[in-house]
């Protein structure tokens, strides 16, 4: 029996792709929204990652989601491997887009995920009040390279849905919530990055890859990590 074989069994997955993530992780958002915008058939299976499986650390070297599996095939990590291989397995317009708008996408997506990462250090390693608002200012200027001329609208690509707007919709999602939590000025007079970050929360595959009490969960998340950044929260939820 595969690994495959085995997640599909111990979680009565009888779906050939199973999506192993967490309930809010932004890593896994991307990858939900890029099966839900290919129409694949998938299960997810949400885990505590306070209370890690045994089985991850032997798929996932870091012991990190998104995990995904598929029948007869086998196991792969990391959100942006998993969306490239999704795309240029399941849809058909990928073959059609040239080598060097593929480059470019995939330099976009990395370039999100660094800005994740610097939210997560906001998260998780900021603990005092110069290092949360050093950490801000330094997300803010990476979010205003993101200038006109990087990108159309109302997409990345203009009116096509692509897999760099599934890469930045969790981050949209966090510049939302901690711009208006922290009352923070993340975007500044760019009203083509708003047109940008409006249309993508809206779309149906982005606002169903996270619970409706998102909000709640990422700040219940943050209370115990970092209680200073929690006080500077003002949840809406608590509003």
């Amino acid at each position: 029996m595969n690994f495959s074989q085995g997640i599909n069994e111990r979680y009565s997955s009888t779906k050939s792709l199973t999506l192993i993530g967490h309930r809010i992780c932004p890593y896994v958002q991307r990858v939900v929204i890029t099966l839900e915008e290919l129409g694949l058939d998938y299960d997810k299976v949400d885990i505590n990652l306070s209370e890690k499986p045994p089985w991850l650390k032997h798929y996932s070297p870091g012991e990190k989601v998104p995990v995904l599996t598929e029948s007869g095939s086998g196991v792969l990590f990391d959100s942006e491997v998993i969306c490239e291989y999704l795309y240029n397995k399941y849809d058909e317009q990928r073959y059609s887009v040239k080598s060097l708008e593929k480059a470019n996408h995939q330099a976009w997506c990395k370039y999100s995920s660094e800005i994740l990462n610097r939210f997560a250090q906001l998260i998780y390693s900021a603990k005092d009040n110069e290092a949360i608002d050093r950490q801000l200012f330094d997300i803010r200027a990476s979010i205003q390279q993101l200038t006109i001329s990087n990108f159309k609208t109302p997409y990345f690509s203009g009116d096509q849905f692509s897999i760099v707007d599934a890469h930045f919709a969790p981050l949209f999602r966090y510049i939302c919530f901690f711009g208006e939590t922290l009352s923070y000025d993340f975007i500044g007079p760019r009203s083509h990055l708003l047109v940008w970050i409006k249309k993508v929360l809206e779309r149906n595959s982005v606002a169903s890859s996270v619970p409706v009490s998102y909000n709640r969960e990422l700040t219940d998340l943050i209370m115990p990590l970092n209680p200073l950044l929690y006080k500077r929260i003002r949840s809406p939820h608590e509003r």
